[in-house]
């Protein structure tokens, strides 16, 4: 509930009416500077005084640890020889690829590749599915599935020696997988966080039958 009160008062009341009017200046009264007077103030420069009319500042220092900070990239070109061969002389080179070439193992590899009746698909939800093109029904076609990433599966190669093995990369992050092992991947790298630009580009193509992808940090 709102309390008002209301009261009446003559203007009679209110003291005298001002009236303006416009006039010359007039001076009241000239006081003189006083030498003697003068000689008893010290003078103070600069002078500081505070005030409540101005906005309220402050100001803060603090010494930080530092750190600096590079960008380093590894390109792996050529890896996997053995010891006794000199991947810079090039008839060694050719005379190891030679002898893998006829191995059976290196032979069955490029056979399977040439004509390969088993493929492997890489969905938006991370899943790696294995088909079989020679199936005979529509349920045998799906012959398994893997589940490691969170997120689309942006690259999927099979290793070219050691058909089993294969290589994934999604989610900032590349894993190795077996086919003998569907319960989650052999080998990983860590995860270079969203930004970091790491991505792979397969297997080391040049060389011996080799394990370690092949990867670029840019």
């Amino acid at each position: 509930m709102e309390i008002v009160y209301v009261y009446v008062k003559r203007r009679s009341e209110f003291g005298k009416q001002c009236n303006f009017s416009d006039r010359q200046a007039e001076l009241n009264i000239d006081i003189q500077p006083n030498p003697e007077l003068a000689q008893q103030f010290v003078e103070r420069n600069p002078v500081d005084k505070g005030i409540q009319c101005s906005t309220s500042m402050s100001e803060h220092e603090a010494n930080t640890e530092r750190f600096e900070m590079e960008t380093r990239g590894v390109n792996h070109v050529e890896g996997g020889w053995p010891k006794d061969v000199n991947p810079l002389e090039l008839e060694q080179t050719i005379r190891f690829r030679k002898k893998v070439e006829k191995d059976e193992n290196y032979i069955n590899a490029i056979t399977q590749l040439g004509s390969p009746t088993k493929f492997m698909v890489g969905t938006e939800q991370g899943i790696v599915i294995s088909c079989n093109r020679k199936a005979k029904t529509q349920a045998e076609k799906i012959v398994c599935t893997f589940s490691g990433h969170h997120g689309p599966v942006y690259a999927l190669q099979r290793n070219p020696f050691y058909p089993k093995n294969f290589l994934t990369v999604g989610d900032w992050t590349a894993r190795i997988w077996s086919e003998d092992s569907r319960e989650s991947s052999i080998m990983w790298t860590k995860s270079a966080g969203r930004g970091g630009g790491r991505g792979c580009r397969g297997w080391r193509g040049q060389g011996p039958p080799a394990q370690e992808p092949l990867c670029e940090h840019p």
